[in-house]
């Protein structure tokens, strides 16, 4: 029964890899615009969260004060989320499901080796690692946590130049954008011109698209799939990055 829901849902267990790497995979509605745009409004009120528990030799948010302070900012914008264990022999992860009321959805699923330690059996391992995996894929999602960005490459090469590219700016200072900003910039980008996706892929190299002007780049985005020529200005393109 649970192999015929993962096929319904294009979802398959993770397969078996030999390297004992964690893996991220990503995929999204066709359309995350309504999405897009009510995930502006939740990190506009979202707030950094207090450590509440702690680990070897570190402090964290635990997973139910997490889904407690989130549930009801995120549906109160119409977002919900499922997150399921998934798997094979040598694998062990998480799928997230997030969710808005338009029907709109954005899927990450986590994988990473079965590890058996002096301290955990295995089946405490694949515990530990569930909850982990919930944890860090819900708050990536949400933009809370400080994860390494595996889609900015994905943009980078989805983006193709049709003129030889001129100087770049330096590489500027400033917090990276989450996985999930960076997942929902290459969905914004995926029906607009080539210009576009050139500028966003040169903002997120040079970090001039960051935490901070995350935002503005999500409306100028937005702006532009409104429009019936999305075409931009040399000053729209400072307005945004500056």
């Amino acid at each position: 029964m649970l192999k015929n829901n993962k096929q319904r849902a294009g979802v398959k267990p993770c397969p078996q890899h030999k390297e004992k790497t964690m893996r991220i995979e990503t995929t999204m509605s066709e359309s995350i615009k309504s999405l897009a745009a009510a995930q502006v409004k939740i990190q506009k009120e979202i707030a950094d969260m207090p450590k509440d528990s702690k680990g070897y030799g570190y402090t964290y948010t635990s997973y139910d004060a997490l889904v407690k302070y989130l549930r009801p900012l995120l549906t109160k914008h119409g977002i919900s989320f499922v997150q399921m264990p998934v798997g094979s022999d040598n694998e062990i992860g998480v799928e997230t499901l997030y969710m808005h009321t338009s029907g709109e959805w954005i899927r990450s699923a986590v994988c990473s080796p079965i590890i058996e330690s002096k301290q955990m059996n295995v089946y405490q391992s694949v515990g530990a690692a569930i909850t982990y995996f919930r944890r860090y894929s819900l708050s990536a999602f949400v933009g809370i946590a400080s994860d390494e960005d595996n889609d900015v490459a994905q943009i980078a090469t989805q983006a193709q130049t049709v003129k030889k590219a001129t100087p770049k700016p330096k590489k500027v200072e400033g917090e990276a954008i989450s996985s999930t900003d960076a997942v929902i910039l290459r969905g914004m980008c995926k029906n607009l011109n080539d210009d576009v996706k050139e500028k966003v892929r040169e903002g997120l190299e040079t970090n001039r698209i960051n935490a901070k002007t995350v935002d503005k780049t999500k409306e100028w985005l937005q702006g532009l799939i409104d429009k019936s020529s999305p075409d931009i200005s040399p000053d729209e393109i400072e307005k945004v990055f500056s």
